[in-house]
């Protein structure tokens, strides 16, 4: 019996650590964002997930008129999420420092450094860079990795 029930004990072990679990995300609607950003004149994604529930966000144009915008969520905890869009495709990023990653069908970087946890792709000739500056909060790879996956118009 104790065989058994070390045996189920081992399995279950085994099972919840490579099952790979996606993150839970919380639902965004991008309707207020998307008018807030209608005067830019290129076409982008939006995230529709993201991994906290956003009380506010802060849009940020380029002061040199450059095709580029950020925007910054931030949560009822005062986490931060940045998404720079630019409108140009990144060459893909050749060093040690950065792991490439696939987005759904597309490839990435990922960088964990002491300014959060950072994510570049590009799709339909626009690149995209989600920084989580988590502080204190347990924000993974995953987690960037899914709300990237969550992009649409």
């Amino acid at each position: 019996m104790r065989k058994y029930i070390g045996a189920m004990i081992m399995m279950s072990i085994l099972v919840t650590g490579c099952s790979g679990r996606i993150p839970e995300l919380e639902e965004f609607n991008p309707t207020s964002l998307k008018q807030e950003i209608q005067h830019v004149n290129f076409q982008m994604q939006l995230p529709h997930k993201l991994p906290f529930d956003v009380s506010s966000f802060e849009v940020y144009h380029s002061p040199l008129s450059l095709p580029m915008i950020e925007i910054v969520f931030i949560g009822e905890e005062e986490n931060r999420l940045s998404l720079m869009i630019m409108d140009a495709e990144v060459a893909s990023i050749n060093t040690d420092k950065y792991e490439g990653i696939k987005i759904g069908n597309k490839t990435g970087s990922y960088i964990e450094s002491d300014d959060g946890k950072t994510l570049i792709w590009s799709s339909e000739g626009v690149s995209y860079e989600l920084q989580l500056l988590d502080g204190d909060h347990d924000y993974s790879k995953a987690h960037l990795i899914a709300v990237a996956e969550s992009f649409f118009p």
